[in-house]
């Protein structure tokens, strides 16, 4: 279960495009690490949707479901399949954006994967922090937070800058943070809040917005939403 309660609000469904999100931030927070074990490096070989990856972890080339699939930590996206959470089973609004999102950032790509003090969820699946290992060394981005009403940023190597980062920077996704994995739970919080602050993405039109005494609230994304309560 989700460590702290959230809250859905209405949020419309107008027709949005990754080309809107004229702003990129992310937390200026550094993230501790290591998390938990010594990082591993595999290949993405397929994506599921915004927040769920194959990746060849044991560099056999097939990607093995059971045992391979990785699911970002820390972070959830607007679902795109039928699940319990979306029973219309159409895409819920900024789902399709983030699974492009992904697509283009990680698909073939060779990653880092860094869990936390619990490395798979009760389906198998690996809970990971995704990093790509194939940009340049010396590439460096600037990255934003929003802490006690202020904003802060500073410039970082794009290598220690996570995907699940990225999409709550583009307003792709919400966070989600499930205990025990609370390393860096309030740098996620940060990035969220600047993203909600900036009105990217799924935050766009939404009339409440997470602030810093608060449970932090998530977007509504569909008639037949509810809570999320598993990764």
């Amino acid at each position: 279960m989700p460590s702290t309660p959230r809250f859905s609000f209405a949020f419309a469904l107008g027709c949005a495009t990754l080309a809107t999100l004229s702003v990129t931030a992310w937390s200026a927070t550094t993230l501790q690490q290591p998390l938990n074990a010594p990082p591993q490096r595999c290949k993405v070989l397929a994506i599921t949707d915004g927040d769920t990856l194959l990746c060849d972890i044991n560099g056999d080339g097939i990607g093995q479901k059971a045992t391979e699939k990785i699911r970002l930590l820390q972070v959830d996206t607007p679902e795109i399949h039928h699940s319990h959470r979306n029973p219309t089973g159409q895409p819920q609004p900024f789902g399709p954006q983030a699974a492009a999102f992904t697509t283009a950032e990680l698909l073939g790509k060779v990653v880092r994967l860094q869990t936390d003090k619990r490395p798979n969820d009760r389906y198998g699946r690996v809970l990971a922090l995704v990093y790509r290992e194939d940009l340049p060394a010396n590439q460096t981005e600037v990255v934003y937070s929003l802490t006690q009403g202020k904003v802060s940023q500073r410039t970082v190597p794009s290598r220690q800058v996570s995907h699940n980062q990225r999409l709550l920077a583009k307003g792709l996704a919400t966070t989600m943070i499930i205990s025990p994995n609370k390393t860096n739970a309030e740098a996620f919080k940060a990035i969220e809040r600047y993203a909600a602050q900036q009105r990217l993405g799924l935050w766009a039109n939404a009339n409440l917005l997470p602030s810093e005494d608060t449970p932090l609230a998530e977007p509504k994304r569909g008639k037949n939403h509810t809570p999320p309560t598993q990764p």
